[in-house]
C-alpha cells in the first residue's frame, strides 16, 4: 500500500514536470525592439517578430523552422513578411525628440531566434525588420506599445525595448505592456567612450534559458524522481523480506 501511494505521488510529480516542459516549449513570444546608435549619427532599429505573434493562441503553435521556410514558395514567404509588417504597424510607434513620430521603413528578413544568422536546418525562425537611417538633431528616442483594437492581430504581448550605444548595450531597458511608452533614450550624452563592436544577438534570451531548463533541469529532476522511486522500493522490499 505504501509502495502504491509513493508511486502515485511520484507519477503526479512527473506529469506536472511533463506539462511544464510542454508549456514552456512554446512560450508566448515577445516583440523585441533593438536600437543601435553611434555617435557619428549612424542608426539602425531592428524589430524581431516571431510569426506566432499574430496568432490567437501562439503557445499552441510550433516554432517556424529554417527548413520549413526554405520549402515555401517565394510568394508564401512574402505573405508572411507582409503580415508581420502589418502586425508591427499595429503594435509599435517610434518617437524622436525633436521630430515626433517617425514611420520606419523596415526591410524584413528571416533569421534565427535572437536575431542571429541561421545555424542549423531546424533553427527556430523569426522575422527581423531592419531600418537604417542617419540621425540629425534628434536628442532622444522612445517606443510606444500600442493598445489592441478590433483589427489587431493576435493577443496582447510584451514589447522588449533594448539599445546599444557605440556598440555597448545600455544598462537601462523597458518591458512594455500594450498602452505603455518606454523611457526616453538619451542620444546626446549616453554614449560610452569606446566601442566594442556590434553586440547583436550575443545576449542570452528567453529561448536560451528555456533550452537550459529543458535539457538540464528537467532531466535532473526526473532522475531525482526515479532515484526516489528506487529508494522507496528498496525500503519496502527490505521491510517485507523475511528475517533470518
Amino acid at each position: 500500500m505504501v509502495l502504491l501511494r509513493s508511486l502515485f505521488f511520484v507519477g503526479i510529480f512527473l506529469l506536472v514536470l511533463l506539462q511544464a516542459t510542454i508549456t514552456l516549449g512554446h512560450p508566448i513570444p515577445d516583440v523585441t525592439v533593438r536600437g543601435y546608435f553611434n555617435s557619428d549619427g549612424k542608426a539602425e532599429i531592428r524589430v524581431e517578430v516571431d510569426p506566432r505573434c499574430y496568432a490567437e493562441d501562439p503557445e499552441a503553435l510550433e516554432y517556424l523552422l529554417k527548413n520549413q521556410i526554405e520549402t515555401l514558395a517565394e510568394a508564401s514567404q512574402q505573405e508572411i513578411r507582409s503580415k508581420v509588417a502589418e502586425f508591427t504597424d499595429q503594435r509599435l510607434k517610434f518617437f524622436f525628440n525633436p521630430g515626433g513620430e517617425k514611420k520606419p521603413e523596415f526591410i524584413w528578413e528571416y533569421r534565427q531566434i535572437g536575431d542571429l544568422p541561421w545555424e542549423t536546418p531546424d533553427a527556430k525562425t523569426v522575422l527581423v525588420g531592419s531600418w537604417k537611417f542617419k540621425l540629425s538633431d534628434e536628442k532622444t528616442y522612445q517606443v510606444k506599445s500600442l493598445n489592441l483594437n478590433e483589427k489587431s492581430y493576435g493577443i496582447p504581448l510584451n514589447v522588449v525595448f533594448v539599445n546599444f550605444l557605440n556598440g555597448v548595450q545600455a544598462a537601462r531597458y523597458s518591458v512594455l505592456f500594450p498602452g505603455e511608452t518606454s523611457f526616453e533614450l538619451d542620444l546626446i550624452n549616453g554614449y560610452p567612450q569606446t566601442s566594442t563592436g556590434d553586440q547583436s544577438g550575443i545576449k542570452a534570451d528567453s529561448s536560451d534559458w528555456l533550452l537550459i531548463f529543458n535539457w538540464v533541469v528537467v532531466p535532473a529532476l526526473i532522475m531525482m524522481a526515479l532515484a526516489g522511486i528506487w529508494w522507496v522500493i528498496k525500503r519496502i522490499l527490505r521491510r517485507d523480506s523475511p528475517k533470518p
